[in-house]
Protein backbone atom coordinates (compact mmCIF):
# COMPACT_ATOMS: atom_id res chain seq x y z
CA UNK A 1 0.00 0.00 0.00
CA UNK A 2 1.94 3.30 -1.12
CA UNK A 3 0.97 6.57 1.03
CA UNK A 4 0.83 9.69 -0.06
CA UNK A 5 3.74 11.93 0.34
CA UNK A 6 1.14 14.67 1.82
CA UNK A 7 0.23 11.92 4.54
CA UNK A 8 3.50 11.03 5.19
CA UNK A 9 4.63 14.58 6.09
CA UNK A 10 1.42 15.01 8.41
CA UNK A 11 2.32 11.33 10.12
CA UNK A 12 6.31 12.45 10.36
CA UNK A 13 5.10 16.13 11.88
CA UNK A 14 2.51 14.58 14.55
CA UNK A 15 5.43 12.20 15.70
CA UNK A 16 8.10 14.47 15.84
CA UNK A 17 5.05 16.87 18.01
CA UNK A 18 4.81 14.32 20.30
CA UNK A 19 8.75 13.59 20.58
CA UNK A 20 9.09 17.35 21.61
CA UNK A 21 5.40 18.50 23.16
CA UNK A 22 6.25 21.13 25.98
CA UNK A 23 4.77 18.68 28.92
CA UNK A 24 4.16 14.78 27.82
CA UNK A 25 3.67 12.24 30.51
CA UNK A 26 3.81 8.67 30.66
CA UNK A 27 1.36 6.90 32.00
CA UNK A 28 2.85 3.56 34.22
CA UNK A 29 0.83 0.31 34.85
CA UNK A 30 -1.66 0.03 36.99
CA UNK A 31 -1.27 4.14 38.02
CA UNK A 32 -3.79 5.45 40.34
CA UNK A 33 -5.59 8.38 39.97
CA UNK A 34 -6.08 9.58 43.02
CA UNK A 35 -7.31 13.59 44.23
CA UNK A 36 -4.93 15.55 44.85
CA UNK A 37 -5.29 18.68 47.24
CA UNK A 38 -2.40 20.97 47.70
CA UNK A 39 -2.10 23.15 50.87
CA UNK A 40 0.03 26.40 50.72
CA UNK A 41 -0.04 28.41 54.14
CA UNK A 42 2.30 31.11 53.15
CA UNK A 43 5.10 32.29 55.47
CA UNK A 44 4.45 29.60 58.39
CA UNK A 45 7.69 28.92 59.88
CA UNK A 46 8.03 24.90 61.13
CA UNK A 47 8.76 26.18 64.84
CA UNK A 48 5.68 27.88 65.08
CA UNK A 49 3.54 24.57 65.18
CA UNK A 50 2.91 21.71 68.47
CA UNK A 51 3.80 18.67 65.62
CA UNK A 52 7.38 20.86 65.70
CA UNK A 53 7.91 20.93 69.16
CA UNK A 54 6.16 24.34 69.74
CA UNK A 55 4.75 25.00 73.50
CA UNK A 56 2.11 27.19 72.32
CA UNK A 57 -1.50 26.28 71.33
CA UNK A 58 -1.12 27.35 67.79
CA UNK A 59 -2.12 24.21 65.57
CA UNK A 60 -4.38 21.49 67.24
CA UNK A 61 -5.93 20.40 63.93
CA UNK A 62 -2.74 20.14 62.03
CA UNK A 63 -0.95 18.32 65.02
CA UNK A 64 -4.00 15.58 64.27
CA UNK A 65 -3.17 16.09 60.55
CA UNK A 66 0.34 15.20 61.44
CA UNK A 67 -0.11 12.07 63.25
CA UNK A 68 -1.66 10.51 60.55
CA UNK A 69 0.53 11.79 57.59
CA UNK A 70 4.33 11.69 56.64
CA UNK A 71 5.82 14.72 59.12
CA UNK A 72 9.27 16.21 57.41
CA UNK A 73 11.52 17.20 60.44
CA UNK A 74 13.84 19.33 57.70
CA UNK A 75 11.93 20.72 54.69
CA UNK A 76 14.04 23.62 53.09
CA UNK A 77 12.53 25.58 50.92
CA UNK A 78 14.41 27.05 47.94
CA UNK A 79 13.74 31.02 48.47
CA UNK A 80 12.52 32.87 51.38
CA UNK A 81 10.15 34.55 49.82
CA UNK A 82 6.75 33.76 48.13
CA UNK A 83 7.08 34.10 44.20
CA UNK A 84 10.15 32.15 43.45
CA UNK A 85 9.40 29.77 46.13
CA UNK A 86 6.06 28.70 44.80
CA UNK A 87 7.68 28.94 41.30
CA UNK A 88 10.53 26.18 42.96
CA UNK A 89 7.73 23.60 44.23
CA UNK A 90 5.83 23.79 40.68
CA UNK A 91 8.57 23.06 38.20
CA UNK A 92 10.77 21.18 40.77
CA UNK A 93 13.65 23.94 39.70
CA UNK A 94 15.91 26.38 41.28
CA UNK A 95 15.76 29.65 41.10
CA UNK A 96 18.64 30.31 39.30
CA UNK A 97 17.18 27.31 36.67
CA UNK A 98 13.94 28.74 36.07
CA UNK A 99 15.43 32.42 36.51
CA UNK A 100 11.80 33.87 38.73
CA UNK A 101 13.37 36.16 41.47
CA UNK A 102 12.50 39.58 40.96
CA UNK A 103 9.08 41.37 41.84
CA UNK A 104 7.10 42.54 39.07
CA UNK A 105 9.10 41.60 36.20
CA UNK A 106 9.55 37.89 36.08
CA UNK A 107 7.85 34.85 35.65
CA UNK A 108 7.48 31.23 34.85
CA UNK A 109 9.74 30.09 31.58
CA UNK A 110 6.89 29.03 28.92
CA UNK A 111 9.75 25.70 28.43
CA UNK A 112 8.93 25.08 32.27
CA UNK A 113 5.96 22.86 32.63
CA UNK A 114 4.33 23.14 35.65
CA UNK A 115 2.82 20.63 38.22
CA UNK A 116 -1.21 21.97 36.96
CA UNK A 117 -0.08 21.39 33.53
CA UNK A 118 0.95 17.99 33.64
CA UNK A 119 -1.99 16.69 35.81
CA UNK A 120 -4.31 18.47 33.68
CA UNK A 121 -2.52 16.60 30.48
CA UNK A 122 -2.77 13.10 32.83
CA UNK A 123 -6.62 13.59 32.72
CA UNK A 124 -7.15 15.71 36.39
CA UNK A 125 -9.68 18.44 36.79
CA UNK A 126 -7.63 21.38 37.94
CA UNK A 127 -9.00 24.04 39.95
CA UNK A 128 -7.20 26.51 42.31
CA UNK A 129 -8.57 29.07 44.90
CA UNK A 130 -5.21 31.46 46.37
CA UNK A 131 -4.80 35.12 47.10
CA UNK A 132 -3.18 37.32 44.60
CA UNK A 133 -0.42 39.07 45.37
CA UNK A 134 2.72 37.27 43.97
CA UNK A 135 0.59 34.18 42.98
CA UNK A 136 -1.27 35.87 40.79
CA UNK A 137 -1.85 34.15 37.31
CA UNK A 138 0.16 36.83 35.67
CA UNK A 139 3.12 35.24 36.71
CA UNK A 140 2.26 31.86 34.86
CA UNK A 141 0.96 30.49 37.90
CA UNK A 142 -2.73 29.94 35.66
CA UNK A 143 -0.92 27.43 33.42
CA UNK A 144 -2.68 24.37 33.53
CA UNK A 145 -5.75 25.24 35.90
CA UNK A 146 -9.33 25.20 34.62
CA UNK A 147 -9.76 27.75 36.63
CA UNK A 148 -7.07 29.94 38.85
CA UNK A 149 -9.41 31.57 41.37
CA UNK A 150 -8.13 34.83 43.54
CA UNK A 151 -9.94 34.72 46.56
CA UNK A 152 -10.21 37.70 48.89
CA UNK A 153 -12.79 38.17 51.82
CA UNK A 154 -15.63 40.50 51.65
CA UNK A 155 -13.62 43.65 53.31
CA UNK A 156 -11.29 43.09 50.38
CA UNK A 157 -8.36 42.74 52.46
CA UNK A 158 -6.62 39.30 53.25
CA UNK A 159 -7.08 38.15 56.76
CA UNK A 160 -9.67 35.95 56.70
CA UNK A 161 -9.22 34.76 53.20
CA UNK A 162 -8.67 31.15 53.90
CA UNK A 163 -11.89 30.60 55.24
CA UNK A 164 -13.61 32.10 52.22
CA UNK A 165 -11.51 29.16 50.44
CA UNK A 166 -12.20 26.67 52.33
CA UNK A 167 -15.88 27.52 51.19
CA UNK A 168 -15.43 27.53 47.89
CA UNK A 169 -13.56 24.22 47.94
CA UNK A 170 -16.52 22.80 49.59
CA UNK A 171 -18.68 23.63 46.63
CA UNK A 172 -16.41 23.09 44.29
CA UNK A 173 -16.33 19.32 45.88
CA UNK A 174 -20.18 18.91 46.36
CA UNK A 175 -20.83 19.77 42.56
CA UNK A 176 -18.30 17.80 41.33
CA UNK A 177 -19.04 14.38 39.26
CA UNK A 178 -17.73 11.46 40.76
CA UNK A 179 -14.91 9.20 39.74
CA UNK A 180 -13.15 12.02 38.57
CA UNK A 181 -9.51 12.63 39.14
CA UNK A 182 -9.08 16.75 41.03
CA UNK A 183 -6.22 18.53 41.31
CA UNK A 184 -6.95 21.22 43.93
CA UNK A 185 -4.77 23.97 44.76
CA UNK A 186 -5.42 26.16 48.02
CA UNK A 187 -3.36 28.99 48.80
CA UNK A 188 -4.10 31.52 51.92
CA UNK A 189 -1.74 34.77 52.92
CA UNK A 190 -3.72 35.18 56.46
CA UNK A 191 -0.74 33.99 58.53
CA UNK A 192 1.86 36.81 56.48
CA UNK A 193 1.70 40.25 57.45
CA UNK A 194 0.18 42.20 58.19
CA UNK A 195 -0.05 40.33 61.54
CA UNK A 196 -3.51 42.00 62.86
CA UNK A 197 -5.16 39.23 64.76
CA UNK A 198 -8.96 38.61 65.59
CA UNK A 199 -9.35 39.64 68.78
CA UNK A 200 -11.26 36.06 69.87
CA UNK A 201 -7.52 34.85 68.77
CA UNK A 202 -5.24 37.30 69.93
CA UNK A 203 -6.75 36.78 73.44
CA UNK A 204 -5.17 33.04 73.52
CA UNK A 205 -1.85 34.58 72.74
CA UNK A 206 -0.64 37.80 74.78
CA UNK A 207 2.28 37.68 76.26
CA UNK A 208 3.57 39.46 79.26
CA UNK A 209 6.12 42.15 78.18
CA UNK A 210 3.98 42.45 75.13
CA UNK A 211 4.34 46.50 74.21
CA UNK A 212 1.69 48.00 71.18
CA UNK A 213 2.67 48.83 67.78
CA UNK A 214 0.29 48.61 64.87
CA UNK A 215 -0.11 45.49 63.89
CA UNK A 216 -1.68 46.62 60.55
CA UNK A 217 1.64 47.82 58.89
CA UNK A 218 4.11 45.77 57.03
CA UNK A 219 8.08 46.81 56.62
CA UNK A 220 9.07 47.91 59.66
CA UNK A 221 12.88 48.79 60.07
CA UNK A 222 14.49 47.01 63.75
CA UNK A 223 15.18 50.55 64.60
CA UNK A 224 11.65 51.33 64.73
CA UNK A 225 10.77 48.77 67.08
CA UNK A 226 11.48 47.66 70.78
CA UNK A 227 11.72 43.81 71.99
CA UNK A 228 8.45 44.39 73.65
CA UNK A 229 6.57 45.76 70.01
CA UNK A 230 8.28 42.47 68.48
CA UNK A 231 6.70 40.20 70.94
CA UNK A 232 3.43 42.17 70.11
CA UNK A 233 3.92 41.47 66.40
CA UNK A 234 4.81 37.74 67.09
CA UNK A 235 1.42 37.34 69.44
CA UNK A 236 -0.22 38.22 66.52
CA UNK A 237 1.42 36.09 63.98
CA UNK A 238 0.54 33.46 66.83
CA UNK A 239 -3.23 34.13 66.96
CA UNK A 240 -3.04 34.15 62.92
CA UNK A 241 -1.79 30.26 62.88
CA UNK A 242 -4.46 29.54 65.13
CA UNK A 243 -7.29 30.83 63.09
CA UNK A 244 -6.06 29.12 60.10
CA UNK A 245 -5.28 26.28 61.65
CA UNK A 246 -9.66 26.19 63.19
CA UNK A 247 -10.42 26.54 59.11
CA UNK A 248 -8.16 24.04 58.23
CA UNK A 249 -9.86 21.61 60.94
CA UNK A 250 -13.46 22.11 59.11
CA UNK A 251 -11.47 21.60 56.09
CA UNK A 252 -10.57 18.02 57.02
CA UNK A 253 -13.93 17.65 58.69
CA UNK A 254 -15.65 17.97 55.07
CA UNK A 255 -13.04 16.06 53.38
CA UNK A 256 -13.15 13.09 56.28
CA UNK A 257 -16.68 12.85 55.34
CA UNK A 258 -16.05 12.44 51.59
CA UNK A 259 -16.25 9.04 50.21
CA UNK A 260 -12.80 9.47 48.01
CA UNK A 261 -10.64 10.80 51.32
CA UNK A 262 -9.15 7.43 51.94
CA UNK A 263 -7.63 7.80 48.69
CA UNK A 264 -6.98 11.27 48.86
CA UNK A 265 -3.24 12.53 48.36
CA UNK A 266 -3.01 15.90 50.84
CA UNK A 267 0.00 18.08 50.82
CA UNK A 268 0.52 21.03 53.51
CA UNK A 269 3.61 22.96 52.90
CA UNK A 270 4.74 26.87 53.46
CA UNK A 271 6.52 28.27 51.25
CA UNK A 272 8.97 30.22 53.75
CA UNK A 273 9.15 31.13 57.55
CA UNK A 274 9.26 34.43 59.37
CA UNK A 275 11.48 36.61 61.34
CA UNK A 276 10.83 38.56 63.90
CA UNK A 277 14.45 39.87 64.82
CA UNK A 278 16.19 36.40 65.53
CA UNK A 279 19.16 37.68 63.24
CA UNK A 280 17.80 41.48 63.26
CA UNK A 281 15.21 41.67 60.83
CA UNK A 282 11.60 41.59 60.28
CA UNK A 283 9.61 39.80 57.64
CA UNK A 284 11.29 37.47 55.11
CA UNK A 285 12.72 38.58 51.71
CA UNK A 286 16.04 39.55 53.44
CA UNK A 287 18.12 36.34 54.96
CA UNK A 288 18.21 32.28 54.41
CA UNK A 289 18.43 31.17 57.83
CA UNK A 290 16.55 28.71 59.43
CA UNK A 291 13.58 30.78 60.41
CA UNK A 292 12.89 31.88 56.86
CA UNK A 293 13.53 28.40 55.29
CA UNK A 294 12.76 25.76 57.29
CA UNK A 295 9.32 25.10 56.58
CA UNK A 296 6.34 22.91 57.59
CA UNK A 297 5.82 19.76 54.97
CA UNK A 298 2.97 17.15 55.57
CA UNK A 299 1.76 14.45 53.38
CA UNK A 300 -0.63 11.72 53.62
CA UNK A 301 -1.49 9.32 50.80
CA UNK A 302 -2.58 6.31 50.16
CA UNK A 303 0.45 3.64 50.96
CA UNK A 304 2.25 5.87 52.82
CA UNK A 305 2.28 5.14 56.98
CA UNK A 306 2.56 7.68 58.84
CA UNK A 307 6.65 8.71 60.06
CA UNK A 308 8.94 11.85 60.83
CA UNK A 309 11.08 12.24 58.69
CA UNK A 310 14.91 13.32 60.46
CA UNK A 311 16.35 13.48 56.36
CA UNK A 312 16.41 17.20 54.97
CA UNK A 313 14.50 17.66 51.89
CA UNK A 314 13.77 20.30 49.60
CA UNK A 315 10.22 21.74 48.64
CA UNK A 316 11.50 20.80 44.54
CA UNK A 317 11.10 17.90 45.78
CA UNK A 318 7.25 17.65 45.75
CA UNK A 319 6.58 17.52 41.92
CA UNK A 320 8.60 14.47 41.48
CA UNK A 321 7.35 12.73 44.70
CA UNK A 322 3.41 13.60 43.61
CA UNK A 323 4.20 11.94 40.07
CA UNK A 324 5.78 8.89 42.05
CA UNK A 325 2.81 8.34 43.86
CA UNK A 326 0.35 9.01 40.62
CA UNK A 327 2.91 6.68 38.67
CA UNK A 328 3.13 9.58 36.32
CA UNK A 329 6.58 10.08 34.46
CA UNK A 330 7.15 13.57 33.07
CA UNK A 331 9.07 14.59 30.40
CA UNK A 332 10.93 17.42 31.99
CA UNK A 333 14.38 17.97 33.33
CA UNK A 334 13.77 18.67 36.95
CA UNK A 335 16.41 18.93 39.83
CA UNK A 336 13.68 17.92 42.53
CA UNK A 337 13.82 14.24 43.32
CA UNK A 338 11.53 11.79 44.60
CA UNK A 339 11.07 11.43 48.48
CA UNK A 340 9.37 7.76 47.95
CA UNK A 341 12.44 5.58 47.91
CA UNK A 342 13.02 7.58 51.13
CA UNK A 343 9.66 6.57 52.75
CA UNK A 344 9.58 3.45 51.98
CA UNK A 345 13.20 3.03 53.11
CA UNK A 346 14.66 2.04 50.02
CA UNK A 347 16.71 5.16 49.71
CA UNK A 348 19.14 7.01 51.23
CA UNK A 349 19.81 10.78 52.02
CA UNK A 350 17.67 13.19 48.51
CA UNK A 351 20.84 14.80 48.25
CA UNK A 352 23.78 15.68 50.67
CA UNK A 353 22.79 19.50 51.70
CA UNK A 354 19.81 21.57 50.89
CA UNK A 355 20.02 24.69 48.65
CA UNK A 356 18.92 27.81 48.66
CA UNK A 357 18.97 31.32 47.22
CA UNK A 358 18.39 34.64 47.33
CA UNK A 359 18.73 37.61 44.84
CA UNK A 360 16.75 40.64 46.39
CA UNK A 361 19.06 43.30 47.53
CA UNK A 362 21.53 40.78 48.30
CA UNK A 363 22.96 37.66 46.40
CA UNK A 364 22.97 34.92 49.28
CA UNK A 365 23.42 31.22 48.90
CA UNK A 366 22.86 28.50 51.71
CA UNK A 367 23.97 24.93 51.82
CA UNK A 368 21.75 23.30 54.84
CA UNK A 369 23.41 20.21 55.84
CA UNK A 370 22.75 17.07 58.23
CA UNK A 371 25.61 19.14 61.13
CA UNK A 372 26.47 23.00 59.21
CA UNK A 373 24.05 25.51 57.60
CA UNK A 374 26.44 27.83 55.34
CA UNK A 375 25.33 31.16 54.12
CA UNK A 376 27.31 33.09 52.16
CA UNK A 377 27.14 36.85 49.92
CA UNK A 378 28.07 36.01 46.35
CA UNK A 379 29.57 39.57 46.30
CA UNK A 380 31.78 39.41 49.56
CA UNK A 381 33.51 37.54 51.52
CA UNK A 382 30.60 37.68 54.16
CA UNK A 383 29.94 33.92 55.48
CA UNK A 384 28.00 32.76 58.14
CA UNK A 385 28.40 29.27 59.61
CA UNK A 386 26.46 27.15 61.79
CA UNK A 387 25.91 23.92 63.86
CA UNK A 388 22.22 22.86 62.61
CA UNK A 389 21.98 19.98 65.60
CA UNK A 390 23.45 21.98 68.65
CA UNK A 391 22.03 25.37 67.52
CA UNK A 392 18.31 25.64 66.28
CA UNK A 393 18.15 29.45 66.46
CA UNK A 394 21.09 29.99 64.48
CA UNK A 395 22.82 32.01 67.56
CA UNK A 396 26.70 30.87 67.08
CA UNK A 397 28.87 31.29 64.06
CA UNK A 398 31.27 29.07 64.00
CA UNK A 399 32.82 31.06 60.69
CA UNK A 400 36.33 32.38 62.84
CA UNK A 401 36.80 30.06 64.63
CA UNK A 402 36.40 27.22 61.73
CA UNK A 403 37.56 28.36 58.43
CA UNK A 404 38.69 24.55 57.22
CA UNK A 405 35.16 24.04 57.60
CA UNK A 406 33.95 26.71 56.15
CA UNK A 407 36.25 26.39 53.28
CA UNK A 408 35.59 22.92 52.17
CA UNK A 409 31.75 24.00 52.39
CA UNK A 410 32.55 27.05 50.42
CA UNK A 411 33.95 24.61 47.39
CA UNK A 412 31.17 21.90 47.71
CA UNK A 413 28.54 24.52 47.51
CA UNK A 414 30.35 26.50 44.10
CA UNK A 415 30.57 23.12 42.85
CA UNK A 416 27.22 22.30 43.37
CA UNK A 417 25.98 26.12 41.87
CA UNK A 418 28.47 25.47 38.96
CA UNK A 419 26.26 23.03 37.90
CA UNK A 420 22.84 24.78 37.72
CA UNK A 421 22.01 26.05 34.39
CA UNK A 422 20.62 29.78 34.55
CA UNK A 423 17.20 29.90 32.96
CA UNK A 424 15.27 33.07 31.52
CA UNK A 425 12.29 33.97 33.63
CA UNK A 426 9.35 35.24 30.94
CA UNK A 427 8.17 38.60 30.93
CA UNK A 428 5.24 39.81 32.54
CA UNK A 429 2.28 42.11 32.46
CA UNK A 430 2.60 45.35 34.44
CA UNK A 431 0.84 45.37 37.68
CA UNK A 432 -2.46 46.95 37.75
CA UNK A 433 -3.68 49.11 40.37
CA UNK A 434 -5.31 46.03 41.89
CA UNK A 435 -1.87 43.83 41.83
CA UNK A 436 -0.14 47.16 43.38
CA UNK A 437 -2.48 47.56 45.74
CA UNK A 438 -2.12 43.56 47.15
CA UNK A 439 1.60 44.14 47.04
CA UNK A 440 1.51 47.15 49.01
CA UNK A 441 -0.71 45.23 51.42
CA UNK A 442 1.66 42.62 52.19
CA UNK A 443 4.69 44.68 52.50
CA UNK A 444 6.37 43.48 48.58
CA UNK A 445 6.07 47.31 47.53
CA UNK A 446 5.54 51.02 49.17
Amino acid sequence: MKISKTKLIVAVAALLLAIVAPIGYRRLSGSPQYPVVLISLDTLRADRLGTYGYHRPTSPALDEFAAESVVFENAIAAAPWTLPSHVSLFTGLYPTSHGVDLMHREGIPPDKPIMAEILKEAGYATQAFQGGGPMAGRFGFARGFDDYREIRPPDGKFKGSFAAVVGETEKFLKGFPAGKPYFLFLHTYDIHCPYKALDEYFSLFQSAGAEFIDPTKCGYSPLQITKGNMQYLSDHYDSNIRMVDDVFAALLQFLKSRPDYSQLIIIVFSDHGEEFLEHGRIGHKKSLHRELIRVPLLIKAPGLKPQRILNSVSLVDILPTLLDLLKLKASSNRQGVSLLPLLNNTGKETRPFQFSELALRKDLRSYYGADHHLIIELQTPEAKLYSVPSDPIEAQNLAPSQPDKLQSLRRILANFMDTLTPGKAADVAPASPKDLEQLKSLGYVK
